[in-house]
């Protein structure tokens, strides 16, 4: 869906359209979003893709999209990120598997927050 167009309906080229979304989303998440993604997570992710185009009965394949997802070139992933405009849709993506943008948690400055209680000489 937000990868390279698909030259077929090939089911390997289906599946190599799920894994380039899945590493161009990890890619995201540790640059920009919440930060590296575990593995148990991304094959998460890979079952929601799979949910999304109404696959069924997928462990295998959702298996094989994570693995082949973890092991993607970073610069190949950061290159599809930019051709494709991925940051710019991660909004879109994100709501098509039915799960909130992940953002890093941000704390206060230092300025902002109290002083420690003095203790009494």
């Amino acid at each position: 869906m937000f990868s390279l167009p698909r030259e077929s309906d090939d089911p390997d080229d289906i599946l190599n359209s799920h894994i380039e979304e899945l590493a161009m989303f990890r890619r995201w998440c540790e640059e920009i979003g919440s930060g590296p993604m575990s593995p148990v997570r991304l094959v998460q992710i890979s079952a929601l893709i799979l949910a999304r185009e109404k696959y069924t009965d997928v462990d295998f394949e959702t298996l094989y999209i994570a693995l082949m997802a973890c092991d993607y070139s970073d610069e190949d992933a950061d290159s599809l990120r930019y051709v494709t405009r991925f940051d710019d849709r991660i909004e879109e993506f994100c709501a098509s598997i039915g799960i909130k943008v992940p953002h890093r948690e941000v704390y206060p400055p230092p300025s902002s927050r109290s002083p420690a209680k003095k203790h009494p000489p």
